[in-house]
């Protein structure tokens, strides 16, 4: 038999035990204890069993649960899965989904639309196998005659007067169709700590099993030259120049490939947290994969402020905005533990964990130079033919609205309308709505600054492949970074009259859309008839929707998360400039659009040629092992 994975428990003080077990057993010292009576289930997001997505991808049909026990314990086997006839409550919540990602509703919208639904939408439970047991006991199953979506779990309820669970897995006797070699790729950019710490976990991880000692390797691609103090079997740095994630991962992987004896490249970003068992059932569903020239295996991304929450299970486009799927499902509830085992379209995985084959690299090409944003969108439109997202296998990390970083809105029009180029998604006037729509976000918001980013995008998209191939990315992003707002700490805020503990959020009472769209946000409404309530408000930087800023004179736009903050101020003069600034990019992608659109589909951009020549004076070609 070989083994699939382990039943995972956390550390005895980890907050987020809720997505490893469910019950009234105690965790101490990596086992669970029981008193008589005590009953611990795993339906949970580390330790439930995916059946129908392991189905679907792997050639994995026959499945031995094994456990073992110290006391006579009663053990279920049982398969969990929505009513199949429930489909029009589906469709609702499909397209409540939708409405919300589309309007970027805030967390508390998405909540209560899951929380109605779960209401609503019945699940059932059945019983597949149940024993009395004492020592060790093996329940088997066979995944073809499990039928719907859904998954299984394992649930002990102690007989004796006290027992412990001392281990569990899951096994097969299928045969394997593949033994992957897998090279993760981390690149960095002055983040020793968080490095630092990830990689002192691989080095335990890799040393803590012969197979998985065999089958990983980790390749740090450091952009700022800084690292120090990184040793172990199994790990290479390389010095790069500051080419952004797109080009420290595309450093990883060309060396992945001149190495020669890796099957796979597993992109994982530097700053998040991860339980060392999504490795190891990535490498165990890779070895049993159907497909193992296509399959990929994304990172489902959960919140590292709440860790039960999970942020983004794959996503997809629709040509207006860019939206996840998953988004804020609460994964300690079984309902929502449920809906992640749908199937979905996901057109692209955000690269804070990717597993894709290492053949895709020189089928499809290596991404697109893009220094930062959109990066792993292209990739994923061009080379994810089949994506594995499936519970149990996700890292924590912090949530990207955390931070605002103004300067962003520059990488995302520009990369995002050469991906669309590059994949025959749009024309010139689905350039100049993306363009509208983010300069008109920017002029609700009371951030006129902004207004040049998304402007630049655009124009330097027209200046074609020659611009994004011979610029400087480095110095790019240091003259857009100069260019920003200075967000203010907590002291200096209040330096300059505005004590953020004396505040607090404001929230609109009534908001009519109709309205608002009518008056630009009420900026066609004389600031007299704003209210005394509304000339000076303080608004979450994070979650600040054109609510929040309708009839609005101004702004301190504060961040709880960096405790930092500017202030806004409407003002006619910086609505009519933007307008001209918009005028003006839209004319020339009039003009322009269809010629820079045939330079973007002509020329390689993605070859191992084009990086070396990006490479060239800017990496140190000998690894530090």
């Amino acid at each position: 038999m070989d083994k699939l994975f382990s039943l995972t428990l956390p550390d005895a003080n980890d907050s987020s035990s809720g997505l490893y077990f469910k019950g009234n057993a105690r965790n101490i010292s990596g086992c669970l204890c029981f008193k008589k009576g005590d009953e611990v289930t795993f339906d949970t997001y580390f330790n439930c069993f995916s059946y129908s997505k392991i189905k679907k991808h792997t050639v994995i049909k026959d499945v031995i649960a094994h456990l073992v026990l110290e006391g006579d314990f009663f053990v279920e086997l049982i398969k969990s899965t929505f009513n199949p006839s429930q489909k029009d409550k589906f469709e609702r919540l499909a397209k409540k989904e939708k409405a919300a990602k589309r309007d970027f509703a805030p967390e508390e919208e998405f909540e209560k639309i899951l929380e109605d639904s779960a209401k609503s939408i019945e699940i059932e439970n059945e019983v597949l196998h149940s024993v009395k047991t004492s020592g060790e006991c093996e329940l088997k199953v066979n995944l073809d005659n499990l039928g719907a979506e859904g998954y299984f779990y394992l649930k002990l309820r102690c007989l004796s007067e006290k027992g412990k669970f001392l281990s569990g897995s899951y096994f097969t006797e299928n045969a394997r169709t593949a033994n992957p070699k897998i090279g993760i790729v981390i690149c960095t950019y002055k983040r020793e700590n968080y490095v630092l710490n990830n990689v002192k976990k691989l080095s335990q991880f890799f040393a803590g099993d012969g197979e998985i000692k065999r089958a990983f390797e980790a390749v740090v691609v450091d952009n700022a030259g800084t690292l120090s103090g990184i040793s172990g079997d199994g790990i290479t740095v390389i010095k790069n120049k500051n080419l952004g994630g797109a080009g420290g991962f595309t450093r990883g992987i060309i060396y992945l490939q001149e190495v020669g004896a890796f099957t796979h490249f597993l992109l994982m970003d530097d700053d998040l947290q991860f339980d060392e068992s999504v490795l190891y059932k990535t490498y165990k569903l890779m070895c049993y994969a159907a497909n193992p020239s296509e399959l990929s295996i994304g990172g489902q991304m959960l919140c590292l402020d709440k860790r039960y929450m999970q942020f983004e299970s794959g996503a997809y486009t629709d040509g207006v905005v860019q939206a996840p799927y998953g988004r804020f499902y609460n994964l300690t509830r079984d309902f929502d533990l449920l809906l992640n085992e749908r199937e979905e379209d996901v057109l692209y995985c955000g690269w804070w964990y990717l597993c894709t084959p290492l053949a895709k690299a020189k089928k499809y090409g290596l991404p697109m130079p893009y220094f930062i944003k959109g990066d792993d969108v292209e990739y994923g439109m061009r080379t994810l033919s089949e994506i594995l997202l499936v519970n149990g296998i996700g890292v924590w990390h912090e949530r990207f609205e955390n931070k605002y970083v103004p300067e962003l809105d520059y990488y995302w029009l520009r990369n995002e309308l050469i991906t669309y180029c590059r994949h025959k998604k749009g024309g010139v006037f689905f350039a100049i709505k993306k363009l509208a729509r983010m300069v008109a976000k920017s002029v609700v918001q009371l951030r006129y600054f902004a207004v040049d980013f998304a402007v630049r995008g655009a124009k330097d998209f027209l200046k074609g492949p020659k611009f994004l191939l011979e610029t400087p990315a480095d110095k790019l992003h240091m003259s857009l970074r100069e260019k920003s707002v200075k967000q203010l700490s907590k002291d200096e805020l209040k330096q300059s009259g505005y004590d953020t503990d004396a505040m607090t959020f404001y929230e609109p009472e009534k908001y009519n859309r109709s309205i608002a769209a009518l008056t630009l946000n009420g900026h066609l409404i004389p600031s007299v008839f704003y209210g005394a309530k509304r000339r000076f408000v303080c608004v979450d930087m994070t979650k600040c929707r054109p609510r929040h800023l309708y009839k609005v004179k101004k702004a301190l736009q504060y961040n709880k998360h960096t405790k930092s903050g500017f202030i806004t101020k409407k003002s006619i003069f910086s609505d009519i400039a933007a307008l001209f600034k918009l005028s003006s990019a839209s004319l020339a992608l009039l003009f322009g659009f269809n010629s820079a659109k045939r330079k973007y589909l002509n020329t390689d951009m993605t070859s191992p040629d084009v990086w070396k020549k990006i490479f060239d004076g800017n990496c140190d070609s000998s690894p530090e092992k």
